[in-house]
Protein backbone atom coordinates (compact mmCIF):
# COMPACT_ATOMS: atom_id res chain seq x y z
CA UNK A 1 0.00 0.00 0.00
CA UNK A 2 1.61 3.60 -1.03
CA UNK A 3 1.50 6.26 1.70
CA UNK A 4 -2.18 8.19 1.39
CA UNK A 5 -1.53 11.47 0.23
CA UNK A 6 -4.43 12.62 1.08
CA UNK A 7 -3.67 12.36 4.91
CA UNK A 8 -1.18 15.77 3.68
CA UNK A 9 2.01 15.02 5.66
CA UNK A 10 4.65 17.35 4.82
CA UNK A 11 7.16 16.72 2.11
CA UNK A 12 9.98 15.59 4.44
CA UNK A 13 7.98 13.53 6.61
CA UNK A 14 6.45 11.56 3.47
CA UNK A 15 10.18 11.08 2.11
CA UNK A 16 11.03 9.80 5.60
CA UNK A 17 8.32 7.22 5.71
CA UNK A 18 9.12 6.58 1.91
CA UNK A 19 13.16 5.97 2.56
CA UNK A 20 12.30 3.70 5.80
CA UNK A 21 9.58 1.33 3.81
CA UNK A 22 12.71 0.85 1.53
CA UNK A 23 14.82 0.38 4.67
CA UNK A 24 12.68 -2.46 5.90
CA UNK A 25 11.83 -4.57 3.77
CA UNK A 26 12.32 -8.12 4.57
CA UNK A 27 14.64 -8.95 1.43
CA UNK A 28 16.64 -6.28 2.43
CA UNK A 29 17.11 -3.68 -1.21
CA UNK A 30 18.98 -1.36 -0.37
CA UNK A 31 18.92 1.49 -2.69
CA UNK A 32 16.12 3.71 -3.87
CA UNK A 33 14.81 3.49 -7.33
CA UNK A 34 13.50 6.95 -7.25
CA UNK A 35 15.87 10.07 -6.93
CA UNK A 36 13.97 12.77 -5.16
CA UNK A 37 13.99 16.35 -6.07
CA UNK A 38 14.55 17.68 -2.62
CA UNK A 39 16.00 20.91 -1.92
CA UNK A 40 19.09 21.02 0.53
CA UNK A 41 16.67 22.48 3.00
CA UNK A 42 14.59 20.20 2.63
CA UNK A 43 17.11 17.21 2.74
CA UNK A 44 18.68 18.64 6.21
CA UNK A 45 14.84 18.00 7.72
CA UNK A 46 14.43 14.62 6.27
CA UNK A 47 17.95 14.08 8.15
CA UNK A 48 17.32 15.81 11.11
CA UNK A 49 13.51 14.33 11.65
CA UNK A 50 14.92 10.77 11.26
CA UNK A 51 17.77 11.39 13.91
CA UNK A 52 15.10 12.97 16.47
CA UNK A 53 13.36 9.70 15.70
CA UNK A 54 16.69 7.76 16.23
CA UNK A 55 15.82 5.62 12.94
CA UNK A 56 18.73 7.69 10.37
CA UNK A 57 21.17 5.15 10.60
CA UNK A 58 18.50 2.35 9.39
CA UNK A 59 18.44 5.00 6.42
CA UNK A 60 22.35 4.53 5.37
CA UNK A 61 21.78 1.92 2.39
CA UNK A 62 18.89 4.10 0.88
CA UNK A 63 20.51 7.81 1.55
CA UNK A 64 24.14 6.55 -0.55
CA UNK A 65 22.04 6.20 -3.82
CA UNK A 66 20.27 9.74 -3.32
CA UNK A 67 21.86 11.56 -6.04
CA UNK A 68 20.09 14.73 -4.52
CA UNK A 69 21.12 14.65 -0.93
CA UNK A 70 24.11 17.04 -0.13
CA UNK A 71 27.70 15.24 0.26
CA UNK A 72 27.74 17.13 3.52
CA UNK A 73 24.78 16.15 5.12
CA UNK A 74 25.45 12.01 3.83
CA UNK A 75 29.30 12.38 6.09
CA UNK A 76 27.68 13.02 8.76
CA UNK A 77 24.62 9.68 8.05
CA UNK A 78 28.04 8.10 7.72
CA UNK A 79 29.13 9.61 11.30
CA UNK A 80 26.09 8.35 12.96
CA UNK A 81 25.59 5.63 11.36
CA UNK A 82 29.55 4.02 12.28
CA UNK A 83 28.97 4.87 15.92
CA UNK A 84 25.77 3.00 15.36
CA UNK A 85 27.05 -0.05 14.26
CA UNK A 86 30.29 -0.09 16.73
CA UNK A 87 27.57 0.59 20.17
CA UNK A 88 25.42 -2.74 18.46
CA UNK A 89 28.52 -4.80 18.89
CA UNK A 90 29.30 -3.16 22.24
CA UNK A 91 25.74 -4.31 23.29
CA UNK A 92 26.01 -7.32 22.12
CA UNK A 93 29.28 -8.46 23.39
CA UNK A 94 27.99 -7.19 26.56
CA UNK A 95 24.47 -8.64 26.36
CA UNK A 96 26.46 -12.19 25.62
CA UNK A 97 28.56 -11.66 28.42
CA UNK A 98 26.05 -11.37 30.93
CA UNK A 99 23.62 -13.64 29.86
CA UNK A 100 26.33 -16.30 29.99
CA UNK A 101 26.95 -15.50 33.32
CA UNK A 102 24.03 -15.71 34.68
CA UNK A 103 23.29 -19.11 32.92
CA UNK A 104 26.00 -20.56 34.63
CA UNK A 105 24.98 -19.46 37.56
CA UNK A 106 21.54 -21.08 36.79
CA UNK A 107 19.57 -18.15 36.68
CA UNK A 108 16.74 -17.99 33.77
CA UNK A 109 17.16 -15.02 31.67
CA UNK A 110 15.79 -13.11 28.28
CA UNK A 111 17.14 -10.93 25.88
CA UNK A 112 13.99 -8.21 25.59
CA UNK A 113 13.94 -5.62 22.78
CA UNK A 114 17.96 -4.45 21.61
CA UNK A 115 19.54 -7.20 20.14
CA UNK A 116 16.66 -9.49 19.88
CA UNK A 117 14.59 -7.17 18.04
CA UNK A 118 17.58 -6.22 16.18
CA UNK A 119 18.15 -9.31 14.35
CA UNK A 120 15.03 -9.25 12.55
CA UNK A 121 16.51 -5.79 10.52
CA UNK A 122 17.73 -6.52 6.84
CA UNK A 123 20.84 -4.74 8.94
CA UNK A 124 20.85 -5.25 12.36
CA UNK A 125 23.96 -3.18 13.42
CA UNK A 126 22.16 0.27 12.28
CA UNK A 127 19.18 -0.12 14.72
CA UNK A 128 20.11 2.39 17.17
CA UNK A 129 19.99 1.20 21.13
CA UNK A 130 21.55 2.32 24.13
CA UNK A 131 21.21 -0.07 27.04
CA UNK A 132 20.70 -3.86 27.51
CA UNK A 133 17.58 -5.20 29.38
CA UNK A 134 17.05 -8.79 30.39
CA UNK A 135 14.20 -9.75 32.15
CA UNK A 136 14.15 -12.39 35.32
CA UNK A 137 11.02 -14.35 34.76
CA UNK A 138 11.57 -15.59 38.21
CA UNK A 139 11.56 -12.70 40.42
CA UNK A 140 13.68 -14.54 43.72
CA UNK A 141 16.49 -14.82 41.27
CA UNK A 142 16.44 -10.92 40.92
CA UNK A 143 19.03 -10.49 44.60
CA UNK A 144 21.45 -13.30 43.46
CA UNK A 145 21.68 -11.86 39.89
CA UNK A 146 22.63 -8.38 41.33
CA UNK A 147 25.31 -10.30 43.19
CA UNK A 148 26.46 -11.57 40.33
CA UNK A 149 26.75 -8.40 38.56
CA UNK A 150 28.35 -6.20 41.09
CA UNK A 151 31.18 -9.03 41.59
CA UNK A 152 31.91 -8.55 37.96
CA UNK A 153 32.39 -4.80 38.19
CA UNK A 154 29.11 -3.56 37.43
CA UNK A 155 28.17 -0.62 39.55
CA UNK A 156 24.49 -0.10 41.05
CA UNK A 157 22.99 3.11 39.79
CA UNK A 158 22.51 5.39 42.36
CA UNK A 159 19.37 6.85 41.36
CA UNK A 160 16.83 4.07 40.81
CA UNK A 161 13.60 5.76 38.56
CA UNK A 162 11.21 2.86 37.86
CA UNK A 163 9.75 0.05 39.91
CA UNK A 164 9.89 -2.94 37.02
CA UNK A 165 13.74 -2.89 36.78
CA UNK A 166 16.98 -2.42 38.55
CA UNK A 167 19.99 -0.70 36.41
CA UNK A 168 23.22 -1.93 36.48
CA UNK A 169 26.52 0.27 34.48
CA UNK A 170 29.02 -1.20 33.05
CA UNK A 171 32.72 0.53 33.42
CA UNK A 172 31.84 2.00 29.84
CA UNK A 173 29.00 3.35 31.01
CA UNK A 174 26.50 1.02 29.50
CA UNK A 175 23.34 0.84 31.49
CA UNK A 176 21.88 -2.78 32.14
CA UNK A 177 18.41 -3.16 32.57
CA UNK A 178 17.17 -6.01 35.11
CA UNK A 179 13.60 -6.75 34.96
CA UNK A 180 11.55 -8.11 37.04
CA UNK A 181 8.17 -7.08 35.30
CA UNK A 182 7.31 -6.06 31.50
CA UNK A 183 6.32 -2.64 32.39
CA UNK A 184 5.80 0.00 34.89
CA UNK A 185 2.42 -0.77 36.50
CA UNK A 186 -0.45 0.95 34.83
CA UNK A 187 -3.41 2.58 36.34
CA UNK A 188 -5.02 -0.18 35.94
CA UNK A 189 -5.39 -3.16 38.66
CA UNK A 190 -6.44 -5.72 35.96
CA UNK A 191 -4.08 -5.28 33.20
CA UNK A 192 -1.38 -5.39 35.85
CA UNK A 193 -2.78 -8.66 37.90
CA UNK A 194 -2.36 -9.97 34.00
CA UNK A 195 1.16 -9.18 33.33
CA UNK A 196 2.31 -9.97 36.65
CA UNK A 197 0.67 -13.51 36.25
CA UNK A 198 2.26 -13.18 32.76
CA UNK A 199 5.41 -13.09 33.65
CA UNK A 200 6.68 -17.04 34.68
CA UNK A 201 5.59 -17.57 31.01
CA UNK A 202 8.23 -15.74 29.40
CA UNK A 203 10.28 -18.49 30.78
CA UNK A 204 8.82 -21.30 29.46
CA UNK A 205 7.75 -19.52 26.06
CA UNK A 206 11.82 -18.70 25.07
CA UNK A 207 14.29 -19.73 22.43
CA UNK A 208 17.77 -19.23 21.09
CA UNK A 209 18.35 -17.14 18.55
CA UNK A 210 21.52 -16.86 16.43
CA UNK A 211 22.10 -12.94 16.61
CA UNK A 212 25.34 -12.13 14.96
CA UNK A 213 26.78 -15.02 16.02
CA UNK A 214 26.04 -14.68 19.49
CA UNK A 215 23.56 -17.42 20.72
CA UNK A 216 21.27 -15.56 23.41
CA UNK A 217 17.50 -16.74 25.20
CA UNK A 218 14.62 -14.47 23.33
CA UNK A 219 10.71 -14.61 24.00
CA UNK A 220 8.93 -16.70 21.49
CA UNK A 221 7.35 -14.93 18.46
CA UNK A 222 3.65 -14.32 19.97
CA UNK A 223 5.11 -13.12 23.96
CA UNK A 224 7.89 -10.93 21.91
CA UNK A 225 5.55 -9.28 19.91
CA UNK A 226 3.40 -8.94 23.07
CA UNK A 227 6.21 -6.88 25.12
CA UNK A 228 6.80 -4.51 21.61
CA UNK A 229 3.46 -3.77 22.42
CA UNK A 230 3.12 -3.14 25.71
CA UNK A 231 6.27 -1.10 25.81
CA UNK A 232 4.64 0.99 23.10
CA UNK A 233 1.84 1.12 24.91
CA UNK A 234 3.66 2.48 28.22
CA UNK A 235 5.32 5.02 26.49
CA UNK A 236 2.37 6.55 24.82
CA UNK A 237 0.22 6.64 27.93
CA UNK A 238 3.20 8.98 29.16
CA UNK A 239 5.35 11.16 27.03
CA UNK A 240 4.88 9.35 23.58
CA UNK A 241 7.44 7.25 21.16
CA UNK A 242 8.53 7.65 17.98
CA UNK A 243 9.36 5.98 14.55
CA UNK A 244 12.30 3.66 15.76
CA UNK A 245 9.46 1.36 17.99
CA UNK A 246 6.94 1.27 14.96
CA UNK A 247 9.89 0.08 12.70
CA UNK A 248 10.33 -2.46 15.17
CA UNK A 249 6.51 -3.08 14.98
CA UNK A 250 7.00 -3.35 10.65
CA UNK A 251 10.05 -5.82 10.45
CA UNK A 252 8.73 -8.14 13.42
CA UNK A 253 5.33 -8.76 11.83
CA UNK A 254 6.83 -8.59 8.27
CA UNK A 255 8.12 -12.23 8.12
CA UNK A 256 6.67 -15.25 8.09
CA UNK A 257 4.88 -16.50 11.52
CA UNK A 258 3.11 -19.58 11.91
CA UNK A 259 -1.13 -19.72 12.57
CA UNK A 260 -0.36 -21.02 16.68
CA UNK A 261 1.61 -17.80 17.22
CA UNK A 262 -1.04 -15.25 15.74
CA UNK A 263 -3.74 -17.38 17.80
CA UNK A 264 -1.23 -16.92 20.83
CA UNK A 265 -0.74 -13.32 20.41
CA UNK A 266 -4.61 -12.36 19.79
CA UNK A 267 -4.97 -14.70 23.08
CA UNK A 268 -2.68 -11.80 25.00
CA UNK A 269 -3.94 -9.05 23.59
CA UNK A 270 -7.77 -10.19 24.18
CA UNK A 271 -6.98 -11.17 27.62
CA UNK A 272 -5.05 -7.98 28.50
CA UNK A 273 -7.41 -5.64 26.88
CA UNK A 274 -4.92 -3.80 24.58
CA UNK A 275 -6.42 -5.81 21.18
CA UNK A 276 -7.39 -1.91 19.67
CA UNK A 277 -4.45 -0.14 20.47
CA UNK A 278 -2.37 -3.38 18.68
CA UNK A 279 -5.00 -2.95 15.85
CA UNK A 280 -4.26 0.53 15.82
CA UNK A 281 -0.44 0.47 15.74
CA UNK A 282 -0.77 -2.07 13.22
CA UNK A 283 -3.47 -0.02 10.66
CA UNK A 284 -0.36 2.80 11.43
CA UNK A 285 1.96 0.35 9.96
CA UNK A 286 0.48 -0.95 6.92
CA UNK A 287 -0.42 3.16 6.03
CA UNK A 288 3.18 4.43 6.37
CA UNK A 289 6.03 2.13 6.84
CA UNK A 290 5.42 -0.68 4.47
CA UNK A 291 3.94 -3.43 6.58
CA UNK A 292 2.37 -6.19 4.81
CA UNK A 293 -1.04 -6.65 4.73
CA UNK A 294 -0.87 -10.02 4.47
CA UNK A 295 1.05 -10.86 7.29
CA UNK A 296 -1.50 -9.05 10.00
CA UNK A 297 -4.07 -9.77 8.46
CA UNK A 298 -5.50 -11.74 11.74
CA UNK A 299 -4.83 -8.15 13.46
CA UNK A 300 -6.60 -5.84 11.04
CA UNK A 301 -9.46 -3.80 12.06
CA UNK A 302 -12.22 -2.10 10.31
CA UNK A 303 -13.23 -0.10 13.25
CA UNK A 304 -10.18 2.09 12.96
CA UNK A 305 -11.16 5.32 11.13
CA UNK A 306 -8.68 7.10 8.57
CA UNK A 307 -9.03 10.20 10.53
CA UNK A 308 -7.89 8.57 14.26
CA UNK A 309 -4.87 6.59 12.09
CA UNK A 310 -4.19 9.82 10.73
CA UNK A 311 -4.22 11.44 14.38
CA UNK A 312 -2.45 8.79 15.76
CA UNK A 313 0.32 9.14 13.16
CA UNK A 314 1.02 12.56 13.79
CA UNK A 315 1.10 12.12 17.75
CA UNK A 316 3.87 9.34 17.53
CA UNK A 317 5.93 11.90 14.88
CA UNK A 318 5.45 14.64 17.28
CA UNK A 319 6.92 12.90 19.97
CA UNK A 320 9.90 11.95 18.44
CA UNK A 321 12.08 9.31 20.42
CA UNK A 322 10.25 8.62 23.69
CA UNK A 323 8.42 12.10 23.84
CA UNK A 324 12.36 14.16 24.02
CA UNK A 325 10.67 16.34 21.34
CA UNK A 326 9.12 18.67 24.43
CA UNK A 327 10.09 18.33 28.13
CA UNK A 328 6.40 18.95 29.02
CA UNK A 329 5.29 16.07 27.10
CA UNK A 330 4.73 13.70 30.63
CA UNK A 331 1.43 11.56 30.26
CA UNK A 332 -2.23 11.21 28.66
CA UNK A 333 -5.15 11.03 31.34
CA UNK A 334 -8.81 9.93 30.42
CA UNK A 335 -10.32 13.56 30.84
CA UNK A 336 -9.52 17.03 31.65
CA UNK A 337 -11.48 17.47 34.48
CA UNK A 338 -10.12 18.17 37.55
CA UNK A 339 -11.08 14.15 39.03
CA UNK A 340 -9.10 12.78 36.34
CA UNK A 341 -5.37 15.19 37.29
CA UNK A 342 -5.97 13.61 41.16
CA UNK A 343 -6.36 10.19 39.84
CA UNK A 344 -3.48 10.65 37.90
CA UNK A 345 -1.41 12.04 41.19
CA UNK A 346 -2.90 8.78 43.50
CA UNK A 347 -1.32 6.93 40.39
CA UNK A 348 1.64 8.59 40.70
CA UNK A 349 1.75 8.16 44.40
CA UNK A 350 2.00 4.56 44.44
CA UNK A 351 4.22 4.14 41.44
CA UNK A 352 6.76 6.52 43.78
CA UNK A 353 5.85 4.72 47.25
CA UNK A 354 4.67 1.31 46.21
CA UNK A 355 4.87 -0.17 49.81
CA UNK A 356 3.38 2.55 51.94
CA UNK A 357 0.89 3.50 49.55
CA UNK A 358 -1.17 0.34 50.87
CA UNK A 359 -1.88 2.15 53.83
CA UNK A 360 -4.68 4.55 53.52
CA UNK A 361 -4.04 6.65 56.47
CA UNK A 362 -0.30 7.53 54.75
CA UNK A 363 -2.34 8.67 51.39
CA UNK A 364 -2.29 12.46 52.41
CA UNK A 365 1.02 12.75 53.25
CA UNK A 366 2.12 10.63 50.31
CA UNK A 367 0.36 13.15 48.05
CA UNK A 368 2.52 16.16 49.36
CA UNK A 369 5.71 14.03 48.90
CA UNK A 370 5.06 13.02 45.83
CA UNK A 371 3.45 16.35 44.27
CA UNK A 372 6.53 17.99 46.05
CA UNK A 373 8.91 15.80 44.01
CA UNK A 374 6.72 16.13 40.96
CA UNK A 375 7.67 19.90 41.37
CA UNK A 376 11.33 19.75 42.08
CA UNK A 377 12.34 17.72 39.10
CA UNK A 378 10.39 20.01 36.89
CA UNK A 379 12.32 22.89 38.20
CA UNK A 380 15.70 21.08 38.40
CA UNK A 381 15.49 17.99 35.73
CA UNK A 382 12.93 19.09 33.34
CA UNK A 383 14.00 22.67 33.67
CA UNK A 384 10.21 23.80 33.13
CA UNK A 385 7.17 25.06 35.05
CA UNK A 386 4.04 23.31 36.12
CA UNK A 387 1.50 25.47 34.12
CA UNK A 388 3.49 24.38 31.11
CA UNK A 389 3.47 20.89 31.76
CA UNK A 390 -0.27 21.15 33.02
CA UNK A 391 -1.06 23.11 29.66
CA UNK A 392 1.02 19.96 27.41
CA UNK A 393 -1.23 17.75 29.13
CA UNK A 394 -4.17 19.34 28.64
CA UNK A 395 -3.83 19.38 24.85
CA UNK A 396 -3.03 16.12 24.54
CA UNK A 397 -5.71 14.33 27.23
CA UNK A 398 -8.43 16.54 25.68
CA UNK A 399 -8.39 14.39 22.58
CA UNK A 400 -10.57 11.74 24.32
CA UNK A 401 -10.26 9.54 21.04
CA UNK A 402 -7.40 8.14 22.48
CA UNK A 403 -8.71 6.33 24.97
CA UNK A 404 -10.67 3.86 22.89
CA UNK A 405 -7.95 2.51 21.73
CA UNK A 406 -5.67 1.88 25.03
CA UNK A 407 -6.42 -0.18 27.67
Amino acid sequence: MEINRRDQISEDWFTLCSLLRQALQPEGIGASTVVRQLTQCQWESVVEKAKKHSVLPLLYEQLKEEKTLPPVLFRNVQNISRRTVQQSYKLLYRTNYIVKLLERNSITVVVLKGVATAELYPYPELRKSGDIDLLLPKREELVRACYLLETQGFLLKEKQNTNHHVVYESKEGIAIELHTMLAEPFDHPRVNRYLKQLIPEYGTYKEERNILGSRLPVPQTAYHAYYLLIHMLQHFMASGFGLKLLCDWVVFWNRETSKEEQERFLKLVNESGVRLFAECITTIGTSYLGLEEARVRFLRSETISEEDRKKMFLEILASEEFGKSDSNRLVILRGTALMDYLRELHYQMHLNYPRCGKYILLWPVLWSCTLGKFLHNNRVVRRTTLSSILKKTHARSKQMWYTKYLI
